[in-house]
């Protein structure tokens, strides 16, 4: 039973970045998902981030981008923040893989699934917005995505701590 209701949540998963990322209709395989097309009339130089390949490290990556997005729309530097818009979506949905294949409990991957896709449904209403489509400002879902953040790593159990990237990033 308790295999039936994980493949559940994993299809649940599944669907969800499907939806929001237009991944093929049908796949309900557990690989790895197909590279999201980045190709629209842009570089974007040395912000890409690597695939994070645990949950904890996602969790860290998700984190880190969120305050790169953050201190970018901050300091009124909506161009700071369009590189790691587009990275935090392929984060996210890599986070989303590595929650349905996690040891976590049934109930805090459906918490942690929901929190993802609030995740990616706020960025990615802040890009639309920014290449030219319906979209909102950062400011309009600021407080969503940190509600959201914080109920990821409520559901996953791994707290990421600020203070010690402060620290490192002084001591560099």
């Amino acid at each position: 039973m308790r295999h039936l209701t994980s493949l559940g949540v994993s299809l649940l998963c599944g669907v969800v970045l499907c939806l929001n990322l237009g991944c093929p209709a049908s796949s309900t395989t557990t690989e790895a998902p197909p590279a999201i097309d980045d190709d629209h009339g842009h570089d974007h130089g040395d912000h890409a981030h690597s695939a994070p390949t645990s949950l904890p490290e996602a969790i860290e990556t998700i984190d880190h981008l969120a305050d790169e997005i953050q201190e970018s729309f901050a300091a009124d530097d909506p161009d700071g923040a369009h590189g790691p818009l587009h990275d935090i979506g392929s984060v996210l949905e890599g986070a989303g893989l590595l929650v349905a294949k996690s040891d976590l409990t049934d109930e805090q991957k459906k918490a942690a699934s929901e929190a993802l896709k609030k995740l990616m449904d706020a960025y990615g209403k802040v890009d639309a917005k920014m290449h030219g489509d319906e979209g909102v400002d950062y400011a309009d879902v600021s407080k969503e995505i940190t509600t959201a953040l914080e109920g990821l790593q409520t559901a996953t159990g791994i707290q990421h701590d600020h203070d010690e990237d402060h620290a490192h990033e002084e001591a560099k």
